[in-house]
């Protein structure tokens, strides 16, 4: 892992404890939290009834399955020379440490085709070829491939998670300017049934830039998710379509 991304992680309000490395992440508490809680109930199903083998086996395998933790790896646009931009490698970097400290059990990669220049390419398939490369297995990435901006992640991120038949407990990987408003989309389009937290590398360059343009971004994604029930993906899904012009473009 290269400078710029540490394991180091607090809350999921954006604020950090940085490393030497000087990476800034959101604790995902959600393994522990539902590990704790499921626990409890198995030793109270043992304890109060005299459940075979097989049942408890079963029970066992249904919480290892709950308390996974689903990776999402945000895009941040195509370079002109068709590969990663500079924030996009970062960020694969930061879920590629993640998989190999075992915080996520698997990445869905989330970024359609965005390259006006390159349009065969999609950010997914970007990240998929450099995480591989990297030793991730292609079994554990999985590619969504729609989006085209935040909340369109989130959307189409959520039809893969549901698709597959994934757990509750997700894992927003993004840059830190970009993690808040993330977050902030990603409750919302997901909904209170999820678990969401997030982890972040710090950008040094043009962050001030960034931090501006997120403000700006942030109060029309706010204007646009009232329209929008809680957790309803659905909906969100025909509001950005008819909203947001790229996705009819």
């Amino acid at each position: 892992m290269t400078a710029g991304c540490s394991g180091t992680m607090a809350s999921d309000t954006g604020s950090c404890a940085g490393s030497a490395c000087g990476c800034w992440s959101s604790q995902p508490t959600a393994r522990k939290t539902v590990i704790m809680k499921h626990v409890k109930i198995i030793l109270f199903f043992i304890i109060s009834t005299s459940c075979g083998v097989r049942t408890l086996m079963f029970i066992c395998f249904f919480t290892f399955i709950l308390v996974m933790v689903t990776g999402i790896l945000l895009g941040r646009g195509i370079s002109p020379r068709g590969k990663l931009s500079y924030g996009g490698r970062k960020r694969a970097k930061k879920a590629l440490q993640l998989f190999k400290q075992k915080k996520v059990d698997r990445i869905i990669l989330s970024g359609g085709h965005t390259s006006h220049k390159n349009p065969e390419l999609s950010e997914a398939g970007l990240f998929s070829d450099y995480l591989i490369k990297k030793g991730v297995p292609r079994q554990k990435l999985f590619l969504e491939e729609s989006s085209l901006e935040t909340i369109g992640n989130a959307v189409f991120s959520k039809k893969v998670l549901l698709k597959r038949q994934f757990g509750k407990n997700i894992l927003v990987i993004t840059s830190d300017y970009h993690l808040p408003r993330s977050l902030f989309i990603f409750k919302h389009v997901f909904g209170p049934l999820y678990q969401i937290d997030g982890a972040s590398c710090r950008t040094l360059i043009s962050k001030l830039r960034h931090k501006s343009k997120e403000f700006v971004s942030w109060k029309i994604d706010e204007q646009l998710l009232r329209k929008i029930p809680v957790g309803d993906h659905r909906q969100a899904e025909k509001a950005i379509k008819k909203y947001i012009p790229m996705y009819g473009e």
